[in-house]
Order: structure tokens, then C-alpha cells, then sequence
């Protein structure tokens, strides 16, 4: 009997395997539509899920509304939501909440993966650290891997992991470090060149900050203090070097609280600018913000811009409220006096002339695919120009441009400076005094010497302060990579000298040999391969090199395109594209890797500050509760939105999470 019915069975068989293929198939059509509407949410930062999710209801969620979406233009969609909504429970269902958390695990898995094989196929990289509070009081810690693409030569800077982490000493950010790379799998202790961070204690600390702990157990690890940062140390350091500095940015936040605090100061705001610029975008006053890069600079230009409207706007107020309001009249007539007087439009002015310069130097530094090198060359050009400022012909060409800005105004009494009335310090002379210091009379060589030159004299201090890195040897061995120092060389062969490339090999002395990268970059010198010297003659229209031009033109401002044109521009990266795609890299490999050192080294921490900007778009107040791993793929899947998804891999990998799963959609 178990003969006869296996032979009436035998025929049936083939029929089964090709149903289940069939539903298998059908299975992995549902699926792929289903995470390409993951990939859509997640890289949009919007909402999974609804209060009310049933079929019954309305709104459903954003998940579930895109799904009854696609099913009316897919036959295989509507075929499965057909079969949920009448089997319920009893069909397999790849749209529960618990599906949707694999589903994201799944491509968040899918995107790791491929970091992780870049990361492993480039051999050195180097990382960035920053952590902040979230909406829901949690410190979160965001790891930022920085490598290179052999392929085209573009610089990549990746999100590895976003994690949890209620302590934040040196000892604890050590040891989450470490987990981070041993859960992807990535030899940090051998390949990690650099790391670049704020300059809070617990990370830069000499002793117990983060980057001494990986210094310990990988001294090639060069720390880098993020230079965006250090650039915003300057600014906040130089608007408040001066009274007249302190006033100015101290006033520019209480118009900012002032008018936009009420909303009937902040109506009368847009109404005169509707007015006063009809063709123009209405703009609202911006904040002062110490933690914000040029937020100084920002709430400034704005002012400036709508200056006549705010004048007319706390004007109206005074007007109609201020009468009635003995303490809001007093507020708004101190308010228009100080900005109706000449000591508040040149100190405006003056941080202005100073903003022009420090503004796209900020953008620059934040850029992802600029080289420390660069960074170097820069910083110099920007100095240069700082110190040419500080003559009494620029101090002249502002106080031309407040008086043309005052005579454009159409307000009559603008309070003059006030004079310095002189007065007699007995103080006792010593022996060999014969003179006494005297007052300054004249007000506006008084603000020269006390405002303009101070600030002045304190940003180039700062830089030569801040911008001196303890790499300095390394930094001058890459500068010999530079296309301009291999162009001078060519010429004249025998001015490489003797000591070259032996700090960075010293550090580097598991990469690198010096006598195999002197060899080769001497063989490079005496070849006849030409470096293109792809850099426009300057790097920035307001970063000009104006070390031997004494007639240095007063237009420093940059236009956003110029900005978008030079922004990334870097010498290093020029001369690794070089490598990359003339194939140098077989015929100079110790060279090549240099050069390649050189490229990923860190130049500041901002990749972290912008997965920040993502995390309060993913984890808002109404997703407070999110569980950590959810948030982190989430987080992952926005940021790096430019990679590709195999969404077979993904499939297979969701597949992968159960056996109800296996069954459905694995042949």
C-alpha cells in the first residue's frame, strides 16, 4: 500500500516544488516593494508607524498607507494586502511592526557591510567622535570612519555606529570604542592613522582623554584637533575681546528676543519688510549662538540687511504699546538709541569686514573632501589677510562705508562717537619717569586703537596659537607631496632635504620605509611623469595669497559659486586623483601610500555634528521612546543615503530572521 500511494504521488510532486517556487517568488516581489518603502522613510526621517493602525481606520500609519498605495499599482501587492485583510493572522505577514523592525535591521546590515568592505579594501583610515544629548536625555556617541577610494580617489567619511552611552569619561569612550570595532569586524589597532575631535577634556585630554587611550595601544594614531572648532574658539574669543564687541553681539540678541518673542512685534516685522523690499525673501533675525558656527556672523548680516525695517519696527512698537508700557517704552528707546548712534553702525561694520573672511574659511573647513595639508595653506592665506586689515587705509575704507550707509538711511540724527574727556591719574612716578601716558582724544582713533586693532591683533594671535599643531614634522614630510614643492624639485633635483620623510615614517614604520619612499619619490623627480596642476590659481576669491602684493584689492567677499567652485579644492587629494587614475600607485606603491596617509588623516569633526542634525530629525519628540538599535539603523540609512542597496542580499538577510521567513521567501 505505501508502494501504490507513492507511486500516485510521484506525479504530484514536480506540480508542488513549482507552486512553492511560484509563492516564493511572489514572496520576493511583496518584500522588494516593501523595502523600497523603508529605504523611503528611512532616508526621508519620517515616521514607521501610526496611533491607529487597523485596516478600518483612516490613517493607518506612514508605512501601511504607502503600502495600500503601491498595491494599486502593483497586482502582486494587492494580491497580499487582498489576503491580509480577509485571512487576517492566518496569512503570512511581512507588514506587522516586528517585520518592519527586520526590515530596517535588514538594510541598515546591508549598508554596514558595504562600509565595512571599503573600509577593509582602502587598508588605512582614520575616525571622528563626538557625542550629544538627545530628545529623550540619552548621550548619544556618533563613530565617523574617514578612508579613501582607490577606484576614483574621492574621500569618504562613513557612519559606523551610533551609540548609547550614559558616562562619558575617557575610560568609558575607550572601551566603547574598542566594542564598536570589534562588532564590525575592523583592525583598529593596525590601520587607524588618525582621529580628530572637539577639544573637550574627555576626549583631548593628554592623559585620560579618548585620543591618549588609543594613543596607548596604537601610537600611530595621530590626534587632530577638529579645526572647525578651533575656528569658532576664535570667533567667540573675539566677540568678546572689546566693550564695544561685548554691546554690539549683547544687543543683537535682545532684538532678536525683543521682536521675535511676541508675535504681533514679529508680524509688524514682515509687514515693514513687505514694504520696505517688496522683492526681496522676508528674513527673520537669527539668534546669537555660541555653539552655532557663525552664528555671530549670520545675526549680524541680517540686521544689517533689514536695518531700516527693524529701525521702523521698534519704532511702531514704542509707539503703540511703549506709551502704555512704561517698562517696553524704556526698552525700545533704549533700543533705537543704541542703534541709531555711529558706535553701533562701525562696530557692525567692522565685525563684518572680519566676518567676510572668517565665513567661508568656516566652510571650508567643514568640507569632507579637504586634506590637512590644504587645511595649512589656508589658514596662512586667511592670516595674511588679517594682518594687511590692521592699516589705518582699511580702517579709513570702513568709516567711508558706515558714512555711505548712514547718508542711505533715511534717519536724520544718528548720535555721533563720543568724545574722551581726559583725566589727571596722580599716580607716583618712578626714578627714571619723565613721562605719563596720555588719553586718546580724538573717539574714532580711539575705536581704531581700542576696537578694530584690538580684535584684530587677537585673532592673529589666536591662530598662531591654535592652528600650531604637535604634528608639525609630519605635516612639513607631506608638504614635500604638495604639486608645488614637486614642480620646484623637478627643477632642481638637489634641493630635496636629507632629513625628508623621516617624521612620518617614524610614526608611520608600518606602512612606510624611508629608504623605499625616498627611492621612489626620487625616481618620481627624475621621471618625465608630469602632476597636472589642477588648482586655480587661488584657492578662494577672498583667500588670496597677498604675502607680496601691496596694492591688495578691498573686494574680499565670496560668491556662493566661487565658494562651490574652490571650496574643496586641496593639493594632496589632487595629487592622489594623479596616482589613482594615471596608475602610479603599481609603479610608486610606498609613495602612493604616503600619499594616501597623507589624504586620510582627519582635518575636523563635523561628520559627527551632521548626524547630530539627522538625529533630531529621526528621534523627535513624539519617537522619544525608539529603542536604541532601531534609532541606530535609522540613523544609518539617512546618512548614508548615497549608497546603493543590493536588495537581493537584503532579502536573503530578512529571510534569514526566522523560520517562518526561510520558508516563505527561500527557494
Amino acid at each position: 500500500m505505501k508502494l501504490k500511494i507513492r507511486e500516485s504521488v510521484l506525479p504530484l510532486l514536480p506540480s508542488l516544488d513549482q507552486h512553492r517556487k511560484s509563492n516564493v517568488a511572489l514572496n520576493r516581489e511583496i518584500v522588494k516593494q516593501l523595502i523600497s518603502i523603508t529605504v523611503f522613510l528611512g532616508q526621508h526621517c519620517l515616521s514607521f508607524r501610526g496611533h491607529r493602525e487597523h485596516w478600518k481606520d483612516h490613517l493607518r500609519g506612514n508605512f501601511k498607507d504607502l503600502v495600500l498605495l503601491l498595491s494599486e499599482h502593483s497586482p502582486a501587492l494587492l494580491s497580499h494586502v487582498t489576503s491580509l485583510k480577509t485571512k487576517g493572522r492566518k496569512e503570512d505577514s511581512f507588514i506587522s511592526w516586528d517585520r518592519q523592525n527586520l526590515l530596517i535591521e535588514s538594510v541598515s546590515k546591508n549598508i554596514a557591510d558595504k562600509i565595512v568592505t571599503d573600509i577593509k579594501a582602502s587598508q588605512v583610515f582614520s575616525v571622528s567622535v563626538d557625542s550629544t544629548f538627545d530628545v529623550s536625555h540619552k548621550e548619544q556617541v556618533s563613530f565617523i570612519i574617514r578612508y579613501v577610494d582607490e577606484t576614483d580617489g574621492k574621500v569618504m567619511e562613513r557612519l559606523i555606529a551610533l551609540k548609547e552611552s550614559p558616562h562619558t569619561t575617557g575610560t568609558v569612550l575607550a572601551e566603547l570604542f574598542d566594542n564598536v570595532f570589534k562588532q564590525n569586524n575592523i583592525e583598529w589597532k593596525k590601520y587607524l592613522v588618525g582621529q580628530s575631535y572637539d577639544g573637550a577634556a574627555n576626549m583631548s585630554g593628554q592623559y585620560n582623554g579618548l585620543q591618549a587611550k588609543i594613543i596607548e595601544k596604537n601610537p600611530h594614531a595621530l590626534y587632530i584637533w577638529c579645526s572647525a572648532h578651533r575656528l569658532n574658539l576664535i570667533v567667540s574669543q573675539a566677540v568678546g575681546s572689546c566693550l564695544n564687541a561685548i554691546d554690539l553681539f549683547g544687543k543683537l540678541e535682545k532684538m532678536f528676543t525683543f521682536i521675535s518673542g511676541s508675535k504681533k512685534r514679529a508680524a509688524i516685522f514682515r509687514e515693514k519688510q513687505k514694504m520696505l523690499y517688496p522683492k526681496k525673501q522676508i528674513r527673520s533675525l537669527k539668534r546669537v549662538d555660541t555653539t552655532r558656527w557663525m552664528s555671530h556672523s549670520y545675526a549680524l548680516t541680517t540686521i544689517l540687511d533689514t536695518y531700516y525695517a527693524v529701525y521702523l519696527t521698534i519704532e511702531e512698537i514704542q509707539i503703540t504699546e511703549g506709551t502704555s508700557d512704561y517698562m517696553l517704552g524704556s526698552e525700545c528707546l533704549g533700543l533705537l538709541s543704541y542703534i541709531t548712534s555711529y558706535r553701533f553702525i562701525i562696530t557692525a561694520f567692522t565685525f563684518k569686514t572680519i566676518f567676510d573672511v572668517l565665513e567661508p574659511l568656516n566652510r571650508i573647513l567643514q568640507a569632507r573632501d579637504i586634506d590637512i595639508l590644504s587645511i595649512v595653506s589656508v589658514i596662512n592665506k586667511v592670516k595674511n589677510i588679517i594682518q594687511l586689515y590692521r592699516t589705518d587705509e582699511k580702517f579709513n575704507k570702513i568709516v567711508e562705508d558706515v558714512k555711505g550707509f548712514v547718508e542711505a538711511c533715511e534717519i536724520e540724527n544718528f548720535t555721533p562717537l563720543e568724545n574722551v574727556r581726559s583725566r589727571k591719574k596722580i599716580v607716583p612716578r618712578k626714578a627714571d619717569e619723565l613721562c605719563q601716558d596720555e588719553t586718546v582724544q580724538d573717539p574714532l582713533k580711539k575705536f581704531k586703537i581700542d576696537t578694530f586693532f584690538l580684535v584684530l591683533d587677537l585673532i592673529i594671535t589666536q591662530i598662531n596659537n591654535r592652528f600650531t599643531d604637535n604634528n608639525l614634522e609630519v605635516l612639513k614630510d607631506l608638504a614635500l607631496l604638495s604639486i608645488k614643492i614637486i614642480n620646484e624639485i623637478k627643477i632642481n633635483p638637489d634641493n630635496i632635504p636629507k632629513d625628508a620623510f623621516k617624521s612620518v615614517c617614524s610614526v608611520y614604520h608600518t606602512f612606510l620605509n624611508i629608504n623605499d619612499v625616498k627611492r621612489e619619490y626620487e625616481q618620481y623627480i627624475q621621471s618625465d611623469f608630469n602632476l597636472s596642476n589642477k588648482l586655480p590659481d587661488y584657492l578662494h576669491s577672498c583667500l588670496n595669497d597677498t604675502s607680496n602684493n601691496s596694492d591688495y584689492s578691498d573686494d574680499e567677499s565670496m560668491s556662493q559659486e566661487s565658494l562651490k567652485t574652490y571650496q574643496n579644492s586641496s593639493s594632496l587629494l589632487c595629487v592622489y586623483k594623479e596616482f589613482c587614475l594615471n596608475g602610479f600607485k603599481t609603479i610608486f606603491p610606498n609613495l602612493f601610500m604616503l600619499i594616501k596617509i597623507g589624504v586620510t588623516l582627519p582635518v575636523s569633526s563635523c561628520s559627527p555634528e551632521r548626524s547630530f542634525s539627522k538625529l533630531k530629525l529621526v528621534k523627535t519628540r513624539l519617537r522619544s521612546s525608539m529603542g536604541e538599535n532601531r534609532l541606530e539603523d535609522l540613523i544609518r540609512i539617512t546618512c548614508e543615503s548615497d549608497i546603493d542597496i543590493n536588495v537581493e542580499a537584503v532579502i536573503d538577510d530578512f529571510a534569514s530572521k526566522s523560520v517562518v521567513l526561510t520558508k516563505a521567501l527561500k527557494y
